[in-house]
């Protein structure tokens, strides 16, 4: 007995209308489950791609604000270092608690998963700009912000002390009087002589 292939037309042309009509409404069926099952992946992923676009974005974001706070800190360090006060150091310490908490949230980022060893860098730079920023302030508070504070307050006093002492010195005549060799100041010798 020989074996003939059949197409699937001719086997649905012997089957009766009623399996005819129940194949092709479960041909139907499937393709319909099947096209809702790929409507609902590719919508779902959708959604996915669309989270991680916010994620991203919000990184971005974060990026950006970071940037402008180190630039800012930058600007105080500036300023500080023209002209040293507590109200610079206050501004550095806010300014450097707003670096930080942006920088908890670039670290808190899905986004940035990869980038841990960066951040990682980036928290410890800022932490070390703080301490030496701090040590560098506690230095400044002892010499002083300016002359009427710390040493430089002292350093004012003895000057003055000093000054008013040869003022003094040099309105009554006092004080002995130097031998002048040549290169040598003398109170009493003529300035023209003695530049060389």
């Amino acid at each position: 007995m020989a074996f003939r292939s059949q197409s699937p037309f001719q086997i649905l042309s012997k089957l009766s209308v009623k399996v005819r009509v129940l194949a092709l409404s479960l041909f139907t069926i499937v393709g319909l489950v099947a096209i809702g099952g790929v409507f609902f992946w590719s919508q779902n992923e959708l959604n996915s791609a669309f989270a991680r676009m916010g994620d991203s974005s919000m990184l971005a974001e974060s990026v950006a604000k970071l940037s402008e706070t180190t630039a800012d800190l930058r600007a105080i360090e500036k300023r500080y270092l023209n002209a040293p006060s507590s109200e610079s150091f206050n501004a550095f310490g806010e300014t450097m608690q707003a670096a930080n908490e942006t920088l908890s949230t670039v670290s808190a980022s899905a986004s940035a998963a990869n980038y841990s060893a960066k951040i990682a860098d980036a928290e410890d730079t800022l932490q070390g700009t703080q301490g030496a920023f701090e040590m560098l302030d506690s230095v400044q508070q002892k010499i002083g912000y300016d002359s009427s504070q710390g040493y430089l307050a002292v350093l004012n006093e003895k000057t003055g002390a000093v000054k008013d002492r040869l003022q003094e010195e040099m309105k009554f005549g006092g004080g002995r009087i130097l031998k002048s060799s040549p290169g040598q100041f003398s109170p009493y010798s003529s300035p023209k002589r003695n530049l060389r």
